[in-house]
C-alpha cells in the first residue's frame, strides 16, 4: 500500500461534492514560507463526514485509488472557508482597499477590519485578478491562502484561535477578496456568514 502521511487543509472541491482537495501544509519545524503547499484532490468517505471545509487536519492518504482516499485523520484546528462566487454587496472596507491599491498603482492590498468600537476583528486581502482566473486557482489550492492566514497568526497572541476564511469574488470588479475572521465565532465571522451565505 502507498500512503503518504501528513498536515493538510481540507477544502471543499469545487469539481465535485464526491471530493475534496487537500492542500498540504507544512510541520511543525519547517519553515513555512519554503513549503510548496500542494493541492490534491481526495475521494469522500465516511473518515471526513464530521470535517468542516477550512479544516487543518492530520491525514494518511491511500494512494492506491484515484483519486486518493483518506485512511486516518484527525482534526487539529477547525478553521472554517468558505467561497462566494459571484458575490453582490461587497463590504465598504474591501471596496476602500481595492480602490487605494488602483490609486497607487499596486495589485494588491489589505486593510484591518474592526468592530464600532474599534476592536480588531479580522484582515481583508484584495487582488487584482483582470484575467479572471484568481478566484478558481484559490478554491482549488493552486494559489495557496494559507501564507495569508499565516501572515495573521505571526501578527498575534492568539494563533492557536480557529480563523474563518472567506473568498469573494465580486460581480463586475476585477479583484478578489480574501478576509479572515480572527475569531471563527465571532461578530464578524456571522456578519460575513449572514450576508453572503445562505447557512
Amino acid at each position: 500500500m502507498r500512503t503518504t502521511s501528513g498536515r493538510f487543509r481540507a477544502l471543499s472541491s469545487p469539481r465535485s461534492e464526491e471530493e475534496w482537495v487537500f492542500v498540504s501544509l507544512p510541520a511543525p519545524d519547517e519553515d513555512p514560507d519554503a513549503h510548496e503547499y500542494e493541492p490534491a484532490f481526495v475521494a469522500d468517505s465516511e473518515v471526513l463526514a464530521a470535517v468542516e471545509p477550512g479544516a487543518l487536519v492530520s491525514a494518511t492518504l491511500d494512494w492506491e485509488a484515484s483519486p486518493p482516499t483518506v485512511s486516518e485523520l484527525a482534526v487539529e484546528r477547525e478553521t472554517r472557508y468558505r467561497f462566494v462566487p459571484e458575490t453582490t454587496n461587497l463590504f465598504e472596507a474591501a471596496q476602500d482597499a481595492w480602490a487605494e491599491a488602483v490609486t497607487g498603482g499596486a495589485g494588491m492590498n489589505s486593510t484591518v477590519l474592526r468592530n464600532t468600537d474599534g476592536e480588531e476583528t479580522g484582515v481583508c486581502y484584495v487582488f487584482g485578478d483582470r484575467g479572471g482566473d484568481l478566484f478558481d486557482e484559490f478554491r482549488r489550492g493552486t494559489r495557496p491562502i494559507e501564507p495569508l492566514v499565516l501572515r495573521v497568526n505571526r501578527s498575534r497572541d492568539d494563533a492557536e484561535m480557529a480563523r474563518s476564511v472567506f473568498v469573494l469574488d465580486p460581480v463586475g470588479d476585477p479583484f478578489v477578496a480574501v478576509a479572515v475572521a480572527f475569531d471563527r465565532e465571532g461578530l464578524l465571522a456571522r456578519t460575513m456568514r449572514d450576508t453572503y451565505l445562505d447557512d
